[in-house]
């Protein structure tokens, strides 16, 4: 064997040995940016699961703040169980908290209950930006209180 052939197979075994399942959390807002967190992150060398309907989303971007269409695509489709059990099949989640409704690091309903699973099943949670002090927005609180790891953007700290 060549030293470049020989190198290259120990650069592709850490490569493996490194890699994680990943399953990405996020505010529907953020559908293109899941995307696009997910290449970057399977360039790394990562497995990446995010929401079931993120192309959907894109494709409708309307959907997430029309209430009563969005629960009906969401109990028809059973995505909130599906992503569960994404969650269930990864080494740990990464959530996408951008700024939204005038919030830094803004986490919804939806991606609490997700970080909530993650938590009860012994998940790493990795937090894309810093959350608000929980005196300024209660559900930080709980956040705050399972416990997770702050990457401020830099994907190579997932691991």
């Amino acid at each position: 064997m060549s030293l470049y052939h020989f190198f290259n197979n120990f650069k592709n075994v850490l490569k493996n040995d490194l890699s994680m399942k990943i399953m990405i959390c996020s505010s529907m807002k953020f559908a293109e940016d899941i995307i696009k967190v997910k290449e970057k992150l399977e360039l790394i060398g990562h497995q990446v699961s995010i929401p079931i309907d993120t192309e959907y989303i894109i494709q409708n971007p309307d959907l997430p703040d029309n209430l009563e269409k969005d629960c009906e695509h969401l109990r028809s489709s059973g995505i909130i169980k599906k992503c569960f059990n994404l969650i269930a099949g990864s080494d740990c989640v990464l959530v996408l908290n951008y700024k939204k409704n005038g919030i830094d690091g803004y986490i919804g309903t939806s991606v609490i209950m997700e970080i909530g699973i993650a938590h009860f099943l012994g998940k790493n949670i990795f937090l894309m930006n810093p959350i608000p002090h929980f005196n300024k927005h209660r559900w930080a609180h709980e956040i705050e209180a399972i416990g997770h790891k702050v990457i401020k953007g830099d994907l190579n700290q997932i691991g």
